[in-house]
């Protein structure tokens, strides 16, 4: 098999000098399985390793690991997220501000809104079949990211907060964006009117608590979530599992004690 040929090049090169005519000549004759060339390779990697330093061995593990990682990261499913700012245009504190927003975020973030929106830009075709409506609801919350921000304008702190979604296709990401600021906007309406009305007030001309300051954006660049912690957890598992092949083998070497 031309596989054992080329695995016997991974000995040392001392060796294949040495004994690389004559293991040929073996191979030729006893022509192994794939049992034997993983025998060849497991030796030939022992030889290696034996013959290297400790810390050229933890190098090498953990080069491995984030190699590995590296590789596994190919496959994420890349990911767009596009952002649109809502401020408020009352003089509203902060604690008011955070209840207000908190509590509309209960609203357009609820079960059946998000299944209605869902179903309106028919989000998650392929997940929608494998996945229960629950499912399906949880996982999009997961991809709306709703957070306070600090903005100035004319050298003056604006309250503000971000709406952000992330989704494979980025067009669809912004559209999604669109439809969640939309409904804060009139969501934050409806509670105003309701205010009014219990206080026995008309809600004053241009009353709307929330204004959008920055339109739902069109992501150019996608993002790979988990990337990173991808790569690092390959990096301290190849670091791990080099450490203890180089204490297993100084071990080895180590000399007997008298």
């Amino acid at each position: 098999m031309r596989l054992n040929y080329f695995v016997a090049r991974l000995y040392p090169k001392w060796w294949r000098d040495r004994y690389g005519e004559e293991f040929a000549a073996l191979l030729e004759d006893a022509r192994p399985g794939l049992a034997g060339t993983f025998d060849i390779c497991k030796g030939a990697l022992a030889m290696q390793l034996t013959n290297w330093s400790p810390k050229r061995i933890l190098a090498c593990g953990a080069l491995a690991g984030l190699a590995i990682a590296g590789v596994a990261t190919l496959f994420l499913t890349p990911m767009y997220r596009s952002l649109a700012i809502l401020h408020v245009a009352s003089g509203s504190g902060d604690k008011e501000i955070l209840a207000r927003v908190n509590s509309i975020s209960n609203t357009v973030l609820g079960k059946d809104e998000l299944r209605d929106l869902i179903r309106k830009l028919n989000l998650y075709p392929e997940e929608r079949k494998r996945m229960t409506t629950e499912q399906l609801i949880e996982y999009m919350r997961n991809e709306v990211t709703v957070a306070p921000l600090d903005n100035f304008e004319g050298g003056k702190k604006v309250p503000a907060f971000k709406v952000q979604f992330a989704y494979p296709d980025r067009v669809i990401a912004q559209r999604t964006v669109w439809a969640l600021v939309t409904q804060y906007i009139d969501q934050d309406v409806k509670l105003r009117d309701k205010d009014a009305y219990l206080a026995g007030e008309l809600r004053p001309e241009g009353g709307i608590g929330l204004e959008l300051l920055a339109t739902a954006s069109l992501p150019e660049e996608p993002t790979y979530p988990g990337r990173n912690k991808i790569l690092f957890s390959g990096l301290a598992g190849g670091t791990l599992i080099g450490g203890l092949f180089a204490l297993i083998f100084r071990l080895r070497k180590a000399p007997p004690k008298q």
